[in-house]
Formats: C-alpha cells, structure tokens, sequence
C-alpha cells in the first residue's frame, strides 16, 4: 500500500469514525472482521474491514485492541502523532487510527501483503541463505534504525523476530517491521523495564529483568535474526556455548553475529546503523548470482529435489492465490449495498421460482415426475437450491449481524456451499439412474 493510497484511506477512516485523534462513538461496529491473526490475553489482533456508506468495505485493515493497563501499545501513540505531523516512514507500517474505547487501545494500521522474513527464509534453498541474508538483513538493520533515531526517545522494539518482519509483494528487499505492542520509549532515568519479555530466543538477558533495554539490545536480536537467517531455525543456547562456529555460518558472519550478540551491552555495536555497516561489509563478498531474485512470496527459489519443488511450487501458488484473493474481495468490498440488495432480491425471486416447481412436482406430477418420491423433489430443493441461493448471494448484512460469521472466510463459506451443491447433483444423477434401472426392471 502506497502513502498516497493510505492517505487517502486516513481520510477516509475520519468520514467513518469522527474525527482521527478523538475517540469514537464506537468504533467497533463499523468493522466486519475477517479472522484472527494473533491472540494473547492482552491483546488481539485482526484481519477487518471498515464498513463504508452506501454498504461497501474498505480494507483490509489490521486492527489491534490492547488491554489498557497493560503496558502496552505506546510506541503505536508516538509513531501515529508523528504521521499525523506529516512524516513518513519507509519501514514502519501506516497507522490510520489510535484511540482508547472501552477499556482497550484499538490501533488501526494498513495491513502489508507479502511474506514474513520467516517464510522467506525457510522457503530459500541453504546454500542461498548468505546471500539472503546480505540482501535483508542491513535494510532490516536500516528499519531498526529508524525506530531508534526519528524520535526525541529511542523506541526500541524488544521483539525483533523473523515472524515480526514483512517483505511486502513487490517490493521485498523494502521490509517492514510490524507488531510494535510491547515496544517501549528508553528513559534515561530508568533502571530496568516493564515486565514484557519478548520471544525469548530473540530477546537479550536485560530484558528479562537484568537492567533497563536500549537500542543496544535490539542490536542483540538484529544479531540472532542474522544467525536465523543463516540457519534457517530459531537460534539455540548451544549456538552461543559453541561460540557461533556452525555449519553455514561463514566466519566473517560469525564475528559480527558474535559481537552482536555480547552478553555485556557494553560489548555489542553501539547501534543498528552501525551493526548494518558491518554486515555490509561482510555481505560484499557474498553476491547472489545474476537469475536468483529475492522471493515476493514464500518458495520461489531454486529446489534440490522433486519433492521440495512440488513444495516450493504449491507454496508459491498459495501466495498468488492469496494476492488475487484479496483483490477479489476488495472489488467486491466497493459494490453498493442497494446493488447488492437488489441482487438478492434476484436469487431470491429464482429461489421462489423453483420451490414452486417443486411443490407443482408434488401437487401435479407429470409422468417423470411420478418415477422420483416426493421425498426427494423436496430434497432437491432444500439441499441444492438453499445452498445455491447463499453461496451466490451478498452475505455482508447477514456477517455484520452474526458474529460467528465474520469469523469464517467468505471463500470458506462458499466452497462449503458449493461443496454441497456438487453433493446434490451427485444424488440426483445418482436417483435418476437408479430410478431409470427400476422402470426397465418394472417393464
């Protein structure tokens, strides 16, 4: 999503949801959510589209409802009054809304499609990985960098995982850093930090209660995040017990990951921007050849096997079925509830339509018509015809009226009503000939 495109959809979320710095009458009924992306007992984040007028969508979005008091979410308040000031960030996500409602802070941010450095990662063959890693990890270190340096405090992250990382389709030597909830401003005068500890291979002793974290030690997971990188899996206690020295670690990697990684802050690089020149230097003697590309989505390097690129390729499809997907449903997202009423009033009109063959079926029947039980004419219309009228009709008032809904995917919804219609039509075929075998019997 471009700034030009979120600036519009800020303008657009303060038509919806008052004006963008105050809270909301209520926010939480302007969106359909579509699924759960991450759940603690703190905090929730979703998948949502906002509910436009007329009765379209726009979206998606991804929405964030924090517990209030639970330390949680500050560093989204900083980063959306600088973006509302007018500064940009290559590598931090837009945010739309921050506003307290009913307890929770609820963060509304542009939702980033692409791949996690995680499955970017995972899905390269091992012998790419260095060059993987000498392509992302200095601009991950350059994004990291932006969190400490455009504020009057450091924000530092705290966890810096492969999963918290995006590389957006198109652009995915660009990364993103996402999930900012236990991110916190260091204070000069603090001795130690609140108690969020992190994903514990990632996070370094200080923020287990040993001292107060600074961007030090977000230099300490920038440092496992290049191990993780190189390897492939999360990193190990044992790693550091072997000082590093693993298969498909080069030295000059091992160095700097053993500097970063320093049990001592006062041992690591004194800052990401400084850590990122060094991998720089470590990643010139590392070029990826000339036809290999970073992926956009997971699996889309060379395999080793025939097993892996059936893998790799299905994975690859997943991706592209993802993108298309989500087009799709935002075209749909735009049509104008009195089009999508209007069409319902259409399937509808069809549905009273056949019911009331049917029941002329049972009333009157015709000389097939006595070959079938009555049985199943009814049948016939319950289990294919209901299930047709809701696969195809606009669903989006029922899903804003039952919660359990909006739960499930629309294209779940669909390929389980068009799962029974196949089912249907197999019974019919299946009692016409049956019934066809019994009249030649008969005669």
């Amino acid at each position: 999503m471009t700034t030009s495109s979120t600036d519009g959809l800020h303008d657009e979320l303060s038509v919806h949801l008052g004006t963008l710095g105050d809270a909301p009458a209520s926010s939480a009924g302007a969106f359909r959510v579509e699924r759960v992306l991450k759940e603690s007992p703190s905090e929730v984040t979703q998948l949502a589209w906002l509910h436009a007028e007329g009765g379209g969508e726009l979206g998606p979005f991804v929405r964030k409802l924090i517990v209030a008091g639970a330390g949680l979410g500050g560093a989204y308040r900083e980063l959306f009054e600088a973006e509302r000031s007018g500064r940009h960030f290559r590598h931090l996500p837009r945010l739309l809304d921050v506003h307290e409602e009913a307890g929770r802070l609820v963060v509304v941010m542009e939702y980033i499609p692409g791949a996690t450095l995680a499955e970017v990662i995972r899905a390269a063959d091992p012998a790419q990985r260095p060059g993987l890693a000498a392509r992302l990890m200095p601009v991950i270190c350059d994004a990291v960098s932006e969190l400490h340096e455009a504020f009057d405090s450091p924000i530092i992250h705290r966890d810096l995982t492969p999963a918290n990382i995006v590389c957006p389709e198109g652009d995915p030597t660009s990364p993103i850093l996402i999930d900012l909830g236990i991110a916190r401003s260091w204070r000069e005068d603090a001795t130690s930090d609140t108690t969020h500890f992190g994903t514990r291979a990632y996070a370094p002793p200080e923020q287990f209660g040993f001292g107060q974290t600074d961007v030090r030690s977000d230099v300490y997971a920038l440092g496992m995040l290049a191990l993780f990188c190189l390897l492939g899996r999360d990193p190990l206690p044992d790693d550091r017990n072997r000082g590093f020295a693993l298969p498909g670690v080069p030295e000059p990697w091992r160095a700097v990951v053993s500097r970063a990684c320093a049990l001592d802050p006062a041992e690591r690089h004194a800052t990401a921007r400084e850590l990122g020149l060094a991998l720089r230097a470590v990643g010139k003697s590392q070029e990826l050849p000339a036809n290999d590309t970073l992926p956009t989505e997971p699996a889309t390097l060379q395999p080793e096997s025939a097993a892996s690129a059936a893998g790799k390729a299905g994975r690859a499809h997943d991706g592209a079925f993802r993108a298309l997907r989500l087009r799709v449903l935002a075209l749909f997202s735009r049509v104008p509830g009195w089009l999508g009423l209007t069409w319902n009033l259409c399937l509808f009109a069809l549905a009273v339509l056949v019911a009331t063959g049917c029941l002329f079926a049972i009333i009157d029947p015709n000389e097939h018509d006595r070959a079938l039980p009555q049985w199943f004419l009814l049948f016939q219309y319950g289990v294919f015809v209901l299930p047709y009228l809701y696969a195809f009709c606009d669903r989006r008032w029922l899903r804003r009226r039952i919660p359990a809904l909006g739960r499930v995917s629309v294209l779940r919804e669909t390929a389980v009503c068009l799962g029974i219609i196949v089912l249907a039509v197999v019974v019919y075929l299946g009692v016409i000939a049956i019934s066809g075998v019994t009249q030649v019997f008969a005669q």
